[in-house]
């Protein structure tokens, strides 16, 4: 594979926005297809400047791929990492992209002093699941409800040491 992981940048935007938009219209035909029909890139685009929590794949001149990461949003360590979000073009799917982008933000987590990190999957999406327990990571068995469109939906953690 010949992919290059490298930090976001400003000009990536637009980027992040099409394949956040992209990988949720595919890969989540567990939500309401209302929802997922009204999904636009703008829509999807990090409304912040700040992208230092994000890396992104390219190949292929293409930015195919994004991680986003930092501190645990719901934990009362400050040395635990949480993986917010990882979305990949769906077209460059299947050829390793997932797992380097997860080994790099790892890296970049433990380069910061993080000894744990943990992430909330949709307990019905399976191919994920799968996934991060391809990763070596385990699940925590600690669930949470979320409201998307009304419609509710289980998350499950997942974890690792760094």
């Amino acid at each position: 594979m010949n992919a290059t992981i490298r930090k976001a940048t400003l000009t990536d935007k637009a980027d992040l926005g099409k394949i956040y938009c992209a990988a949720w219209k595919e890969a989540y035909n567990i939500l309401p297809s209302e929802y997922l029909e009204k999904l636009n890139e703008e829509f999807c685009t990090p409304k912040t400047d700040n992208l230092e929590n994000y890396l992104v794949a390219e190949m292929k001149n293409t930015v195919a791929g994004l991680v986003n990461y930092g501190v645990s949003r719901d934990s009362a360590s400050e040395k635990t990492g949480e993986i917010r979000a990882i979305y990949i073009l769906p077209e460059f799917w299947r050829k390793g992209l997932g797992t380097e982008l997860i080994r790099a933000a790892q890296a970049e987590m433990k380069k910061h002093g993080y000894i744990s990190a943990y992430l909330w999957v949709l307990e019905k999406y399976i191919r994920a699941v799968k996934f991060y327990e391809k990763m070596q990571m385990r699940t925590t068995k600690e669930k949470r409800t979320i409201q998307l469109n009304g419609t509710q939906l289980t998350e499950i953690k997942y974890e690792c040491e760094l």
